[in-house]
């Protein structure tokens, strides 16, 4: 490679993975490709086109090769993030040591930021009468929220929240037997910025013991009379004969 005895430039992102709306850091690796150690530079960088206020480093980066470190992290600067946008950065070195940089090829980084998404691969399992587990596909340093509630809820509007869990899976407790849910979760960032809402996934905790006088109404969304006979649906407490899916399944 093409190097010189005062090279430095920018070799990637730390805010590539995941970056949560709102006003966040902006970090970047600087490397140092020269065959003198730099003891400082300067880093500029841009969004979207739009300059923004750049920063120096002053540190020790020692040659590609050397017994010291030859890279380091700089946090540029916040930027505030907005859902439903993409953002480009540009951040380039200069100044390296203070004179100028022997090779330019190397100096800037261009590349597309992602706005952390909706959790996905929300799913349960270990469901017991009032518990279960919920999992989904957690990214490393961020917390979570849950939402859970009757099938068929809002979660903009409605629900019981578990704030700030820490990591996947979490066991949800508290529960009502017999009873169906939904359950969402989202990334939380913290100073009130978060990700949409993953999921729904449904389930339906494990039947209760029954205790008389009880009266059944047939009325919640677990029961479903079709009219004709045909795809009906019971609660999953209840069994029937003939079976619902039979074609002399019951209607009321």
């Amino acid at each position: 490679p093409i190097t010189g005895p005062n090279d430095a430039g920018v070799t990637g992102t730390t805010s590539l993975a995941a970056i949560c709306p709102g006003s966040q850091p902006v970090v970047v690796t600087v490397q140092n490709f020269g065959t003198n150690q730099i003891t400082s530079l300067n880093v500029d960088w841009e969004i979207n086109g739009v300059a923004q206020t750049g920063t120096t480093f002053n540190g020790t980066l020692d040659t590609l090769g050397g017994a010291g470190a030859s890279s380091a992290q700089v946090t540029l600067g916040n930027f505030t993030f907005n859902v439903g946008q993409t953002y480009a950065l540009k951040a380039w070195t200069s100044l390296p040591n203070g004179v100028a940089d022997t090779t330019n090829l190397n100096d800037t980084l261009n590349t597309n930021l992602a706005l952390i998404s909706s959790p996905s691969g929300v799913s349960v399992s270990n469901i017991l009468v009032t518990s279960a587990d919920i999992s989904w596909n957690a990214a490393a340093g961020t917390n979570y929220d849950i939402i859970y509630g009757p099938t068929g809820f809002d979660p903009n509007t409605a629900g019981t929240l578990v704030s700030n869990i820490s990591g996947s899976p979490y066991n949800l407790t508290g529960l009502n037997g017999s009873t169906g849910y939904d359950v969402y979760v989202r990334a939380n960032c913290g100073a009130g910025a978060f990700s949409s809402w993953g999921g729904p996934a449904f389930f339906f905790t494990n039947c209760s013991i029954t205790v008389a006088p009880w009266t059944e109404k047939f009325d919640d969304p677990t029961w479903v009379a079709s009219g004709n006979n045909l795809n009906n649906q019971i609660n999953q407490c209840w069994t029937s004969s003939p079976d619902v899916t039979q074609s002399l399944a019951f209607k009321w």
